[in-house]
């Protein structure tokens, strides 16, 4: 997967059953709506499986992060 989006760093995520999201990182903004949509992705699927975001390190998979909603009334 890291070769076919050009090597090195990835981030990967498993919304549901049978979809794969994979991006190479380029910047917080980037990021952030991935990780957005991977959360909607999982929220909206009847075979959820995890909002949760992992990087691939070159050797070994990592927990990288999840978007989360924000509480009412904060910035």
């Amino acid at each position: 997967l890291s070769e076919r989006l050009g090597g090195g760093v990835v981030r990967v995520a498993m919304p549901s059953q049978g979809v794969l999201v994979a991006w190479r990182p380029d910047g917080l903004e980037l990021d952030k709506v991935m990780a957005i949509g991977v959360q909607e992705l999982y929220s909206s699927q009847p075979d959820a499986l995890s909002p949760r975001v992992f990087l691939w390190s070159g050797t070994s998979w990592l927990p990288f992060g999840q978007a989360v909603p924000r509480a009412p009334g904060s910035p």
